[in-house]
C-alpha cells in the first residue's frame, strides 16, 4: 500500500470512528431524551452559542447581550424555566459536543442561533433525539422532513428561488457565472437549487460553474466579460476578494448573491471604494427598521445592555428568537410530545421586531418572511426593494 493510499484509508478510519463515537454518546441519552415528554410546571432550554463570554466578538456580543438580560429576567420572576447556555467554539465538533452534553441535561427544546455550517450536525443529533430545536440557519439540509426543528429565516430555497427571479427579470440573456465554496455545504447546496431553477426556467441558459478557492479567484475572474452574470454563493471575506478581482477585469459584469454576502464593515474595509462597473446585489432578512408592538421593549433592552445605539441584524433575531419561545411558555409546559412543543411554536401569535409580523411557518418548518435586495454603491449598501 504507497503512502497515499494509507493517509486515505487512515482518514477514512478516524472518520469511522468519529461517527461511531457520537453514534455511541447519542444512544446513551436517547432512552430518557426520546420518551414521550410528561407535562410539568418546569420546562428547560438549551442555547447554543459561539462562546458564553460576550467580549469573544461582536456577533458574540450582539447575540449574548440580548439572551442573557432577556433570559435572567424572565428567571428573576420566578418563572420555572431553566436556561442551560453552552458553546460550540464555532466548529462542528465543538457544536456536535453541545448537542450531546444538552441531551444529557434533559432539555425540552433547543435553540441553534448559529450559520448553516455549524448547525447542521446540532439539528442531525436533536433530531435522532427528538429533541425539538429553533434555528436562525436557513440551509435545507437544517430541517429533514417530519422533523422536529424550525427556522425564524427563509430557507436557502426561496433565497435561489428570488435571485433565479431577478435574474430572470433583469439579466435574462446574460451568460451566468455561478461561483461555489465546494467546501461550504450551505453555499454548495443554494447554488444547486440556483442553477436548477434557472435551467427550469429557460433549459438554453449558458451556466459556467465554478469552484472558488482564493488561490484561483484570478482564474475565475478572467473568464467573466463584459455584461456578464456572476452569481456568488460565498460569505466574507471571499465575496470581498472576488469584487476586487473582478473589479480589476475594468468590464461591466453583474454580481447576485443571497443574505451570506452581508456586506457589512468586514467587506467595505477589504474592498476600499466600490467600483463604477461592477454592479452588487445581494438578499437581506431585514430593512434595519425594528417594528411592531414588541419594539417598545427591544428598543431600550439594546441600547442598555448591548451598548449599540444601532439595532443589528443579530440583536433583533436574538429578541425575536428568545422572546418567540417565551411567550408561549405556558403552553410549552403543558406539551406532551416534542411534536406538540413544535404545534404550539408553529401557532405561536408573536409578532417579530424584525417585520412586524407574526411567523408564518412553510411545510418544511421554514418562515416565509420578507425579504429584501440591497445593492453597494459610494461604500454604503442601499435598499432596493422589498421581496416578499
Amino acid at each position: 500500500m504507497n503512502l497515499v493510499n494509507k493517509k486515505a484509508r487512515l482518514l477514512h478510519d478516524f472518520r469511522n470512528m468519529c461517527r461511531l463515537a457520537v453514534l455511541f454518546l447519542l444512544g446513551l441519552s436517547l432512552p430518557c431524551s426520546a420518551l414521550a415528554r410528561e407535562s410539568t410546571e418546569s420546562f428547560t432550554v438549551g442555547i447554543i452559542l459561539g462562546q458564553k463570554n460576550n467580549l469573544t466578538s461582536t456577533s458574540n456580543n450582539e447575540k449574548m447581550c440580548i439572551l442573557k438580560y432577556v433570559t435572567d429576567n424572565y428567571s428573576q420572576m420566578g418563572k420555572k424555566v431553566n436556561f442551560i447556555f453552552v458553546e460550540n467554539f464555532r466548529t462542528v465538533v465543538g457544536t456536535a459536543k453541545a448537542a450531546l452534553s444538552l441531551i444529557e441535561s434533559n432539555v425540552d427544546l433547543v435553540l441553534i442561533p448559529l450559520i448553516s455550517r455549524e448547525a447542521i450536525i446540532a439539528s442531525r443529533i436533536f433530531t435522532e433525539a427528538k429533541i425539538p430545536f429553533v434555528t436562525t440557519a436557513t440551509s435545507v439540509s437544517i430541517i429533514a422532513k417530519n422533523s422536529y426543528g424550525l427556522s425564524t429565516m427563509p430557507s436557502n430555497q426561496h433565497q435561489a428561488n428570488l435571485l433565479a427571479d431577478l435574474y430572470q427579470k433583469e439579466y435574462p440573456d446574460s451568460k451566468i457565472h455561478v461561483v461555489t465554496n465546494s467546501s461550504n455545504e450551505s453555499s454548495k447546496s443554494i447554488s444547486k437549487i440556483f442553477s436548477a431553477r434557472i435551467l427550469t426556467d429557460n433549459p438554453n441558459a449558458e451556466i459556467i460553474q465554478h469552484s472558488f478557492t482564493r488561490q484561483n479567484i484570478k482564474g475565475i475572474a478572467s473568464q467573466i466579460e463584459d455584461g456578464e452574470v456572476v452569481s456568488a454563493f460565498l460569505y466574507n471575506p471571499d465575496i470581498a476578494i472576488l469584487y476586487i478581482a473582478l473589479s480589476q477585469r475594468d468590464k461591466k459584469i453583474h454580481i447576485l448573491g443571497p443574505d451570506s454576502i452581508g456586506a457589512r464593515k468586514e467587506f467595505f474595509s477589504i474592498i476600499g471604494t466600490t467600483s463604477d462597473k461592477v454592479t452588487l446585489q445581494y438578499l437581506k432578512n431585514w430593512d434595519h427598521t425594528v417594528k411592531g408592538p414588541n419594539k417598545k421593549r427591544f428598543i431600550p433592552i439594546f441600547k442598555t445592555y448591548c451598548g449599540e445605539k444601532q439595532s443589528t441584524f443579530l440583536t433583533a433575531y436574538s429578541f425575536d428568537l428568545i422572546n418567540f419561545v417565551l411567550s408561549e411558555m405556558d403552553n410549552l409546559k403543558k406539551a406532551d410530545s416534542p411534536m406538540s412543543i413544535i404545534k404550539i411554536l408553529k401557532n405561536s401569535d408573536y409578532v417579530t421586531v424584525m417585520d412586524g409580523q407574526k411567523f408564518n411557518f412553510d411545510k418544511n418548518g421554514y418562515n416565509k418572511k420578507n425579504m429584501y435586495i440591497y445593492h453597494v454603491k459610494d461604500s454604503q449598501a442601499k435598499l432596493d426593494d422589498l421581496l416578499k
